[in-house]
């Protein structure tokens, strides 16, 4: 798990997938997530706090981002970056 300790569950248990060519936008994600990480590999989950229901808009997404403390989202070609120092999103 090493390096990709945040992409598994508690238990240690993950759903690897596969990519091939059936998807050129995913794999070019991968490969620049790679370029800037190290790893060809994102997290896939569902978006929400513990009790509330799934996201399903972005400004659930945004409500939701700013609730959490999470570092970064994208949604479609905006991408975000919460300022947690500040408090704010840059």
């Amino acid at each position: 798990m090493g390096k990709s300790c945040g992409s598994h569950s508690k238990d240690g248990s993950l759903r690897p997938q596969i990519l091939d060519s059936e998807n050129p936008r995913y794999r070019k994600l991968l490969e620049e997530v790679k370029k800037h990480t190290g790893l060809g590999i994102v997290l896939n989950t569902s978006f929400n706090r513990h009790g509330e229901p799934m996201v399903n808009a972005p400004s659930d997404a945004l409500k939701t981002f700013n609730e959490t403390g999470c570092r970064y989202m994208a949604i479609a070609i905006i991408w975000w970056r919460n300022s947690l120092e500040c408090g704010f999103l840059q």
